[in-house]
């Protein structure tokens, strides 16, 4: 949703299971496709978001993304070595950009989600604070989950 509203022409979503990719669809995805089953074609795509911190999924997004396009790493890898390979990306001159937390992001995502309330349905559990253990445990089986949130009741701010 924000990178169309960023004025991109076609946003393609890729993942292993099928219930992200639903949530994909029906926030407004051009197209979606199954890790391990359809194809990704190499040098497509301008700039290509990695979220899921798998190192196969690394090597294809520097496949898929065309030359000096970009290649921003969301997901956050084990701090371990990984097999990568990263011969697309110095034949390319790709461009690979790490994404850690944001900076003043949140006011954009805020008046995006004024302008659509439709893109709530992203959350797909919510908390109380005293729960938050079974939120990680949710949050953790992506099969079961989207956006899950711990919510103070409104008026609380502690």
């Amino acid at each position: 949703v924000a990178a169309q509203a960023l004025g991109a022409d076609a946003v393609d979503v890729t993942d292993l299971l099928p219930q992200p990719l639903a949530r994909a669809t029906a926030l407004g995805a051009d197209r979606v496709l199954r890790a391990g089953e359809d194809r990704v074609d190499d040098e497509v795509y301008d700039v290509v978001l990695e979220c899921s911190g798998a190192a196969a999924a690394v090597t294809a997004a520097l496949a898929a993304v065309r030359r000096r396009g970009t290649v921003v790493q969301v997901g956050m890898l084990p701090a371990e070595p990984r097999p990568v390979n990263l011969a697309p990306l110095v034949a390319k001159e790709a461009m690979l950009v790490g994404a850690f937390r944001f900076v003043d992001e949140i006011d954009d995502a805020l008046a995006l989600l004024a302008g659509r309330p439709d893109i709530e349905r992203v959350v797909t559990h919510e908390f109380a604070p005293h729960d938050a253990v079974d939120a990680f445990e949710t949050a953790r089986r992506s099969e079961l989950s989207g956006k899950v949130v711990v919510a103070f009741p409104r008026g609380e701010d502690s």
